[in-house]
């Protein structure tokens, strides 16, 4: 039986982590959050966390799995005020940061977090509460009420301090609500997307 893949990219391109420049912004002990789309991603940097985007675990590169493995690292000296890059300087090493991640209540869900565990040790597991199918269903539930882990509820830009950052993460925001509300209209014709 000939399977199709169930990724298709175009000839040439490949498939890779998503929001990569986030790992400039991580310092030692930070946490990253990985999860299984843009918009899921999306929804997480709106909650104010550090996040890319995984697609499969078996869609990864050699050099993508380099490079989480890497961040995952402690730092072997500590830092004056930056984390460490390569002597190459396209991959921080030694960052020494904890992954997170809530996978989607779903089997592939569940098995992409298992393949990553295996690359990454200290990948911590959140289980999204009975109804959320994956975290931007979790984010659109709960952004009105405070985040346990955000004092007074308010979210707080991963950006700050970069030049125009803060401007980038309310748009960010506001390409998410409006990629919600497609996804709704989509729902009411009953194509799922």
């Amino acid at each position: 039986m000939n399977r199709e893949p169930r990724f298709r990219f175009p000839q040439g391109s490949e498939c890779g982590i998503y929001n990569l420049p986030v790992l400039n912004l991580l310092r030692p002990g930070d946490e990253l959050y990985i999860t299984e789309g843009c918009s899921d991603c999306w929804a997480m940097l709106s909650a104010g966390h550090k996040a890319i985007a995984i697609p499969s675990a078996t869609l990864l590169s050699k050099k993508d799995k380099e490079l989480l493995k890497s961040i995952s690292q402690a730092p072997t000296k500590p830092p004056r005020g930056e984390a460490f890059v390569s002597p190459s300087g396209d991959q921080r090493v030694g960052v020494g940061v904890t992954f997170h991640m809530y996978p989607d209540r779903d089997e592939p869900g569940e098995r992409l977090f298992l393949q990553l565990k295996e690359l990454l040790p200290n990948l911590e597991h959140h289980q999204l509460p009975v109804g959320c199918k994956d975290f931007s269903d979790y984010y659109l539930a709960t952004r009105d009420k405070p985040p346990p882990n955000l004092p007074g509820g308010r979210l707080s830009c991963p950006l700050a301090g970069q030049k125009g950052g803060f401007e980038i993460f309310q748009k960010l925001h506001e390409i998410f609500q409006k990629l919600h509300d497609f996804r709704a209209k989509l729902a009411a014709f009953g194509i799922s997307g």
